[in-house]
């Protein structure tokens, strides 16, 4: 051992003595099953490194954020609801021991994993990671690390590879292995073993082993040693031996944790003083202290918070238990005044070395369960008092006399008061009208223009102006001049029945005070030479004030203001640039209580005091920083789609024992997301807030507020960063949580696709259009094909009646001896026929050749019928023959008719005309005759043989219909009638499409 150690070892035994000094007083705060813990009975606690507070029981795992617990059980896959032993290693993975074996937790689920001997574990005394990765267990099995899937066992000291290790702890010096609490062993850094204990006994030794300053300390159940190099030696001068010890524990200040079967747990301090912490009970597993230096203890019945308190609990003698302080007042000597609710006065003088403070006096008001409402010094530094029940009182020293008989009239109430030392006057509120006057004599208070002041609450005085302010029921603050005029101030200055601080604090030539005003703030006004008040600065609700219903208001030597409101205790220190303040709950039986008459007073010194039922809370200095240096805000969970899918699989990793998907990449349609987060407080618990932004959606922090849950709807396709932060009202914001996700696009929106879609949609037009091309040129060739057969059917109607005709009328003329009209008709025949042929194969032809056509026709028509019709063709003056194109042979079939049913058998001028106009679109072509008309040729056909004109008729219109492709009847056939109503010929309109 170093000789420096053994020196400051032989001074530390030398000063530590029992009961000297001031004992530190510590408040305990228990948590049950009430409270949401699923079982009373704790074994161990761990704060793992974002701030959570997890707790073993004997039912089960217990997650605790300083408000709720969170329980994991077996039915989660816990292997044993007796849980011994929790870690979290540095790759954030919990590790939990059970009295089943070990697991790891996974989000909401534990996993277990095989030891490589098959040995059965019932019991984990601890894990510990020699090296960044690799984790180790301690069982009553021995010792076993973590690879993969399972665990393989490890042995040390030859010879114990299957013996219950209790503890390891792995120093620069080696490792030192504490078997069964009976042998501890020191592997050196060169692999060789030195036993440093070793008891050959059933029974465990000692309980703790710990190691401070390179030197080894043991907790026996008697006592504390240490390992000089030699031996173990006590550590105390005085023996622990009364007491059964279950442990000894050492926290980060130097302190003894010491928890006994018989007197609860012992706090021994640096200061060589001991204190007395009670616990629900006894029975402690463990002893483990957070970074806020707050201590929880697990015990039979309850996990209990132990922490330093700030303030000591005074008990006024003289006091009954079941009274309530009404008022606290410090008088000008140093000694406190207390007026209790029963009528009764103590005196006393602070000593916080006392639990129990003695009385100086004790008095007692006149009326039945009256105390001190308001009050006031005079320029004796005597106490002048108001009661509830509307009495005036003095004290001077320990004499009380009653002045409500000054009061020039009755009233009911008296309220506010002040006394000007300058002028030695004495302001009372009445329960009408402000009084003024001494201690002699009181009246009715008027203004410079004799008005009253109406309904007083509070008066304050300027006296270097001589001036007064009144706080006033209705009319909200009156400012009264030396001169005694009266002006109305703004009534939301301040709040009615609200306390201001007072008396006013004085520098820099002018007076100020605190009051409430109407908006959830504390407001500092400054009083200087007028009438104005001046806002000089505001405590809100962003500062982390708690609530507006004051109680009490006081300010202390460091010009801290203290603030009493029926949420607890809130103490705010102005840093310079903000207000940040303190919360604190006053605990009692391990239970807060709530205030509700409290009031404040300060000591010559201006340490504070505050009143709370019964007993007088005196505060240590306070430290206002450390409930909000390790606010750590947390994602604790992503859901997607409402919960419905789980984000892990969207991911190729996760990150720590919440399995949060490390980046993960998104379908379009997994764009409705929700994300809780949370900021971790085991502190006095107060308010959080949380701020966040969705980057780059939204680069700007939301407003604060106390929702730890978000959820986005509709997302677009991007990558996002979330971000979310948290603080304490007052204090910074923390380090921001950030949560990286990509939402994919959607396959149909990506350029590939559209791509392909647009090659696609490109192909399919193309083969439609070819297709349509095809199916065009498809109906096309077979229209004109049937538009040719139907020409070749005609022509092979016509033709050969018309050629046999032809040549029986050349015979004829030849028989006859006609040569030269048969030359004539052969030479006609065979211009005809040389036509016909050179247009069977068109598919249409010039109305000027169609015509010619005709006219061939009809002079061998008319040379076969032996008579020459008088043929009339006239064209409209805006048509041109050779560019207007017809059907070949179209009219033909009307011609013939013409001839030979209505020209052959009238007598007379055989008359056939064709007109050919234009409308439009349509060429309208009528022939018409003058011939015995329709009905009469009729008559005469039916003697005929065959019916070759309506067939060449119904060819013609079935043509005209393909050709024009308009749907409506291309031919009209009209009877010609006399003035007498004699058929007198027939009209053949036809329409033709004209081309373009």
């Amino acid at each position: 051992m170093k000789p420096i150690w053994s020196l400051i070892l032989f001074i530390r035994l030398f000063l530590f003595l029992p009961e000297i000094g001031i004992a530190q007083a510590y408040i305990t705060k228990v948590y049950t099953t009430f409270d949401g813990l699923s079982d009373n009975y704790i074994l161990t606690s761990y704060q793992d490194s974002y701030g959570y507070l997890w707790v073993g029981t004997a039912n089960g795992l217990n997650r605790f954020d300083g408000k709720e617990f969170v329980h994991i059980n077996t039915r989660d896959g816990l292997p044993s609801p007796m849980v011994d032993r929790i870690f979290e290693d540095s790759k954030h993975r919990l590790w939990i021991g059970t009295r089943r074996g070990m697991a790891e937790l996974k989000g909401d689920s534990c996993y277990t994993y095989p030891v490589n001997d098959k040995q059965e574990i019932s019991f984990v005394s601890g894990f510990l990671e020699p090296e960044k990765g690799r984790i180790w267990v301690t069982t009553d099995k021995g010792l076993y690390e973590f690879s993969q899937d399972h665990w393989n066992k490890i042995t040390f000291y030859p010879g114990y590879e299957n013996v219950a290790i209790s503890k390891i702890i792995i120093t620069q010096n080696g490792l030192y292995i504490n078997y069964l609490n009976r042998k501890l062993i020191w592997k050196k850094p060169n692999g060789q073993f030195e036993i440093l204990l070793s008891v050959n006994s059933s029974n465990p030794y000692f309980n703790n082993f710990f190691i401070q300053n390179d030197t080894v300390f043991i907790s026996t159940y008697t006592d504390l040693q240490y390992w000089n190099g030699k031996k173990f030696l006590p550590y105390f001068l005085y023996s622990l031996g009364k007491h059964f010890i279950y442990t000894i524990f050492p926290d980060s200040e130097g302190n003894y944790w010491i928890p006994s079967g018989d007197e609860g747990l012992l706090v021994l301090n640096k200061a060589a003083s001991q204190s007395k912490v009670s616990l629900p009970h006894n029975l402690v597993s463990n002893i483990m202290e957070d970074r806020d230096h707050h201590f929880w203890i697990s015990s039979f019945k309850g996990l209990v918070k132990v922490f330093t308190s700030p303030y000591i609990n005074l008990t006024i003698e003289g006091l009954d238990e079941h009274v309530t302080i009404r008022n606290l007042i410090a008088l000008s000597e140093g000694n406190f005044l207390v007026s209790a609710d029963n009528g009764k006065l103590v005196m006393f003088k602070p000593d916080i070395h006392l639990e129990n403070q003695k009385a100086i006096a004790t008095m007692q008001l006149n009326k039945v369960n009256d105390f001190i409402d308001f009050f006031c010094f005079n320029e004796k530094h005597e106490l002048l008092f108001t009661t509830r029940k509307g009495s005036l009182y003095k004290l001077s020293g320990i004499e009380l006399t009653d002045l409500t008989s000054s009061v020039a009239f009755p009233t009911e109430y008296m309220r506010g008061l002040a006394f000007n030392k300058k002028t030695k006057t004495l302001f009372v509120c009445g329960d009408s009208v402000l009084i003024a006057g001494n201690e002699e004599y009181l009246d009715s208070f008027f203004t410079s223009g004799r008005h009253f002041v109406p309904l007083p609450w509070k008066v304050f005085l300027n006296e270097a102006e001589n001036s007064l302010l009144v706080q006033s029921l209705d009319n909200g603050l009156l400012y009264i001049d030396s001169s005694g005029e009266m002006q109305k101030l703004q009534k939301n200055l301040i709040d009615l029945n609200r306390p201001v601080l007072g008396p006013f604090e004085k520098g820099n030539n002018e007076e100020s005070f605190w009051g409430s005003n109407s908006n959830n703030s504390l407001v500092n006004y400054s009083w200087q030479k007028s009438m104005d008040l001046k806002l000089k600065d505001i405590i809100s609700e962003k500062d982390g004030l708690p609530d507006n219903n004051i109680l009490d208001i006081a300010r202390n030597a460091e010009g801290d203001i203290w603030i009493a409101t029926a949420r607890g205790l809130t103490v705010f220190k102005n840093t310079g640039k903000r207000w940040i303040h303190r919360d604190m709950e006053i605990i009692e039986s391990g239970l807060p209580v709530a205030l509700s008459f409290s009031k404040f007073a300060l000591n010559k010194d201006k340490n504070v005091f505050m009143s709370v039922g019964n007993k007088i809370c005196s505060f240590m200095p306070l430290n206002f920083s450390r409930n909000a240096d390790f606010l750590i805000t947390v994602i604790e969970k992503v859901q997607l789609q409402n919960g419905k899918k789980n984000g892990i699989s969207l991911s190729d990793s996760v990150y720590s024992y919440r399995q949060i998907p490390v980046d993960p990449k998104l379908r379009h349609d997994q764009n409705l997301i929700s994300i809780s987060f949370k900021a971790v407080q085991l502190g006095e618990n107060p308010d959080l807030e949380y701020s966040y932004r969705l980057i780059p959606a939204d680069t700007n922090w939301s407003e604060g507020g106390s929702g730890n849950n978000v959820t986005f709807y509709q997302l677009s396709a991007g990558k996002y960063q979330f971000e979310v932060r948290s603080h304490i009202k007052g204090f910074d914001w923390s380090l921001p949580a950030v949560y990286s996700f990509t939402i994919m696009e959607a396959f149909w929106n990506t350029w590939w696709f559209r791509m392909s879609m647009a090659m696609l949609a490109a192909g399919i037009i193309i083969l439609l259009f070819l297709f349509r091309i095809r199916q065009i040129k498809g109906r096309i060739r077979i229209k004109n094909q049937l538009l040719e057969l139907e020409m070749k059917a005609l022509k092979a109607q016509m033709n050969p009646h018309f050629i046999y005709n032809s040549l029986n009328s050349i015979q004829a003329l030849i028989a006859n001896e006609r040569p030269k009209e048969a030359g004539k008709y052969i030479s006609q025949f065979a211009n005809l026929l040389r036509q016909v042929l050179d247009q069977s194969d068109m598919h249409v032809i010039t109305l000027e050749k169609e015509l010619k056509t005709l006219q061939l026709y009809i002079s061998l028509e008319g040379l076969r019928l032996n008579f020459n019709p008088i043929v009339k063709i006239q064209l409209s003056n805006e048509l041109d023959g050779s560019s207007e194109f017809i059907p070949p042979l179209i009219l033909q079939p009307f011609i013939e008719n013409s001839l030979w049913h209505g020209l052959s058998d009238v007598s007379g001028e055989k008359i056939l005309n064709i007109n050919v106009t234009a409308i439009q679109d349509l060429l309208i072509i009528s022939i018409i005759d003058n011939g015995i008309g329709r009905l009469k040729s009729s008559l005469q056909k039916m003697n005929m043989p065959g019916d070759h004109q309506s067939k060449g008729i119904s060819i013609t219109s079935q043509r005209l219909k393909d050709y024009n492709n308009d749907g409506l009847e291309p031919i009209v056939i009209e009877d010609l009638s006399d003035d007498s109503g004699n058929p007198s010929g027939t009209k053949v309109t036809i329409k033709i499409r004209r081309n373009d």
